[in-house]
């Protein structure tokens, strides 16, 4: 499962990858998210928490130079924890579409996770 406290979503892992893993909000209203989704809507909120089960979670979105989260990089601008289920089974794969994070606007931490396959000639995460 993935948990977004602070009034965010709750989500649970369906697939495998960004492009065709789903989640599913637990709350705030049911639907489906990716990961991308569910950091976009951590973004708006102060002060949360995703939980990434295991797996790999390679993004699939290119799209270099914006802000927002919706291609390329994963931005995250609000104060966020990202917490994998362990380095040794829980992977972000840029896969050479961009870096893997984009880190702006707020603390944020990433535990528990291996980041690869970022851009060639760019830091697995960018702290702005």
């Amino acid at each position: 499962r993935i948990f977004a406290d602070g009034g965010a979503a709750a989500v649970e892992r369906k697939g495998a990858a960004e492009a065709g893993a789903v989640f599913r909000r637990v709350r705030p209203a049911g639907g489906k998210c990716t990961l991308r989704a569910a950091i976009q809507e951590a973004n708006t909120r102060e002060h949360t928490t995703i939980y990434v089960p295991s797996g790999s979670y390679p993004l699939g979105i290119p799209g270099r130079g914006e802000n927002g989260a919706t291609t390329g990089d994963l931005d995250v601008s609000g104060t966020t924890t990202i917490l994998g289920a362990g380095a040794h089974v829980t992977t972000v794969d840029a896969a050479r579409v961009d870096r893997v994070f984009d880190i702006a606007g707020g603390p944020a931490a990433l535990i528990g996770l291996t980041l690869t396959g970022g851009e060639e000639g760019t830091p697995a995460v960018d702290l702005r």
